[in-house]
């Protein structure tokens, strides 16, 4: 009897070991079916840091107001240390504001630093239109003019000035994996011409953003084979946002291998509402995008142009930024969000 009754005990031990083993593996597939929630992070004009859960939608927290002038002009994230980098602007000349705001993304919103653009000959700080920062080499390129191709560029990490680069650069360009050169990407349209239909030609600029110099520039007829030199990014599309008028204003998707248009969207008739952002913000890992259009954060399907998720903000935000990375906990405060205004 002793016998038996020691052989049971081990079973029983393996039968329990087996069942947590199953149970473990169960959760984990369930959690990864779920897939990822994707965050985004806009800065409205009332100075306050929202984020929104763009994969159902919804505003999931929201900072006290940064005590700041001026107001917010674009926005860019260091995800690796959850960094959120703020640009502002002024419709006034003013000496009391900082054009570029680094802040920690955790409760008590810390801030990392102000970096101040100070002319020396009219005393007057600088506005900041156009932010772009290179995760790889850890820079943030700057213009103080909307469509400048004069950039100021700054080290991530410590807000100093490091030099400039004459060349454009934003948000829809794609840098290179080593992070020292940038491809500007152009489809063309189809012309109709006197003698008939002009052949489009897609241009590639690539620049050296060390020195700013071209590095290559290359004609692709009929758009075919639009890809940067070191490759394609997640997905096989590029996206244009083309401005008519004032009052008008359209997403362009094309086919980077063989160029075809696939897809065109005015977007007040489609969204009911123009772009607050002059790129579309990819979603990774799908094939949907996002943008903050008046009031709104939009996430949709480029091609059918069918909406997936959509949160409005109280005050009008700033472009949107992605992350999958929850906010991270302060130290000093406790993990409540309850005392957020929303």
């Amino acid at each position: 009897m002793s016998t038996m009754i020691g052989y049971r005990r081990p079973l029983a031990f393996a039968l329990v070991v087996v069942a947590i083993i199953t149970i473990l593996i169960g959760v984990t597939i369930y959690w990864l079916s779920r897939g990822s929630t994707w965050y985004g992070y806009v800065v409205g004009l009332d100075h306050r840091i929202y984020m929104v859960n763009l994969t159902e939608g919804g505003v999931v927290w929201v900072s006290r107001p940064l005590q700041v002038a001026g107001y917010p002009t674009e926005i860019d994230l260091n995800d690796d240390d959850s960094i959120l980098y703020i640009a502002y602007g002024s419709d006034i000349p003013r000496t009391d504001y900082s054009p570029l705001l680094a802040v920690k993304l955790n409760e008590s919103t810390d801030i990392v630093y102000k970096h101040d653009i100070l002319d020396d000959f009219s005393g007057i700080i600088s506005p900041a239109y156009e932010l772009f920062y290179n995760s790889i080499a850890k820079e943030i390129y700057i213009s103080y003019i909307y469509g400048a191709e004069l950039m100021t560029k700054v080290d991530a990490r410590t807000g100093q000035i490091i030099g400039s680069i004459n060349i454009p650069i934003r948000k829809q360009y794609e840098v290179s994996p080593d992070g020292l050169m940038i491809a500007e990407l152009y489809p063309d349209r189809a012309r109709n011409t006197p003698n008939g239909i002009e052949q489009p030609v897609g241009i590639i600029g690539v620049n050296d953003l060390r020195t700013g110099k071209v590095v290559s520039d290359t004609e692709h007829p009929d758009n075919r084979g639009m890809f940067s030199p070191w490759g394609s990014p997640e997905n096989n599309l590029i996206y244009v946002r083309e401005n008519y008028s004032e009052f008008i204003s359209r997403l362009e998707v094309f086919d980077r291998e063989t160029g075809e248009k696939l897809a065109e969207h005015d977007f007040r008739e489609t969204f009911s509402s123009l772009p607050n952002q002059s790129h579309v913000t990819r979603m990774p890992g799908s094939g949907d995008v996002a943008m903050s259009m008046g009031n709104s954060v939009v996430v949709f399907d480029p091609l059918t142009a069918e909406i997936k998720s959509r949160t409005r903000i109280e005050s009008f935000p700033t472009e949107v930024v992605v992350t999958d990375k929850p906010l991270l906990q302060s130290e000093t405060e406790h993990s409540d969000l309850s005392w957020f205004s929303f």
